[in-house]
């Protein structure tokens, strides 16, 4: 469009430049240049009206998701947060030092997958796809926890001496209460498919020189950290 503009511009000089100087002109160059500057203000008006028209893109925006999706998949955070627009750091990268807490964050991970599902729309430099993701449900998880951990801590006082269970004010000892959220936690994870969510995700992505990038909404944040709001 810019060379358009720019020749359209030159021809209309030359053509004032050879009236000013009394020069005779065939009809065909004046109809020639007025038709050029004519065309070169319409695509002016249909631009600034349209916007920016790209003829290709570098990559398809499909391509970005699950390139975004595999690298999370493999554990290369880092790696995956390149392909977002609006984040640098999601965090994932943090190892618990709580062993037990490390064990969910690490069953949390490996419950990880995802579908890219068919169709989606795109428009100039913005895009959306959907994906079908699974992870665990670490809300349901903890709802299954408290349960589990009572029904342990039961069994403790069924099978064990009084004073091996409680102290002194009659209180469960807190190596005791460790203990059965410790058995609780590692039974519930060798059932963790049972508590798996699936959804699907709507994704938004935009495209700039580098390609195209996804916007990492609420939406994707919570199914990352196990349906669990942030």
């Amino acid at each position: 469009m810019l060379v358009l503009i720019l020749c359209a511009a030159a021809l209309c000089a030359l053509l004032l430049i050879l009236l000013a100087r009394g020069a005779r002109l065939r009809l065909g160059w004046l109809l020639l240049a007025l038709a050029t500057a004519a065309a070169a203000c319409l695509l002016t008006v249909a631009g600034l009206r349209k916007g920016v028209v790209y003829a290709r893109y570098a990559s398809a925006p499909e391509d970005t998701v699950s390139a975004f999706f595999d690298s999370i998949q493999a554990g290369d955070y880092p790696g995956a947060c390149a392909y977002l627009d609006n984040y640098s750091d999601l965090g994932m990268d943090v190892e618990p030092e709580d062993p037990v807490t490390a064990q969910l964050y690490d069953a949390l991970h490996e419950s990880y997958a995802y579908r890219l599902l068919e169709g989606g729309r795109t428009e100039g430099l913005s895009a959306q796809r959907e994906v079908s993701f699974t992870a665990l449900d670490v809300s349901a998880l903890q709802d299954g926890l408290r349960d589990q951990i009572l029904l342990n801590l039961t069994r403790y006082v069924e099978e064990r001496p009084y004073r091996e269970v409680y102290d002194e004010n009659d209180q469960y000892r807190p190596e005791i209460a460790e203990e059965a959220y410790r058995e609780a936690v590692s039974d519930l994870l060798e059932h963790s498919a049972d508590y798996a969510r699936t959804e699907t995700l709507a994704l938004t992505l935009r495209y700039d020189e580098q390609g195209w990038h996804l916007l990492a909404d609420a939406a994707l944040l919570r199914a990352l950290n196990g349906y669990v709001s942030r």
